[in-house]
């Protein structure tokens, strides 16, 4: 419930909307761990049904209009990290998901995220490095070698990224700690 005091703007809700979506791809994530660390499958069911959701929605849901790049979520790097953890749970789930709805999923969630995140952040940055890393972490998933070029090889690409965003001190190219680490945390899973 909420406050009475507080006024349940639309911009209030977005926000919460943004949140549980970002809270629901971690426990997509974990829920796929559990089934392959106690193999129930009632956990292979939910992490499955969930990605099932946003793949049957996702051309019903607009993009966003304040940033490029983003569909569900408010910010594109939200759109990446959350793909990421789909895409784990896909990759953890194995085969207990039948080819025929993995392809699904692939055609209806995964690609028309990674071609929408492929228009984004044509530099070298922080942000772009996780877009990159969550496409390629599909394309490992999906066997696609064209999406692991876009991903990789292309301009801006994590090659690129790190060629040219890690400097003589190993330190990335935005002067942060934060950023440095921001970088790796982006790339470890790819």
């Amino acid at each position: 419930c909420s406050d009475p005091r507080v006024a349940l703007t639309p911009k209030l809700h977005a926000a919460w909307v943004d949140e549980f979506r970002s809270r629901m791809a971690g426990e997509i994530a974990a829920a796929a761990q559990l089934y392959r660390l106690t193999g129930d499958q009632k956990y292979a069911d939910w992490a499955a049904g969930q990605i099932d959701f946003y793949a049957d929605n996702y051309a019903k849901c607009p993009k966003q209009s304040n940033a490029p790049g983003t569909h569900f979520m408010w910010q594109s790097l939200d759109e990446a990290t959350n793909l990421v953890d789909y895409a784990t749970a896909a990759r953890i789930l194995g085969d207990y998901v039948t080819p025929e709805r993995k392809a699904r999923w692939f055609t209806e969630l995964f690609s028309p995220e990674c071609d929408l995140l492929n228009t984004t952040y044509k530099t070298i940055h922080n942000i772009a490095c996780w877009h990159r890393a969550a496409v390629g972490i599909v394309a490992v998933l999906y066997h696609n070698n064209a999406l692991w070029k876009k991903a990789v090889d292309d301009k801006y690409g994590v090659s690129d990224q790190l060629a040219r965003g890690v400097t003589s001190d190993y330190l990335w190219r935005e002067q942060s700690l934060g950023y440095n680490s921001y970088v790796v945390e982006a790339l470890t899973p790819f």
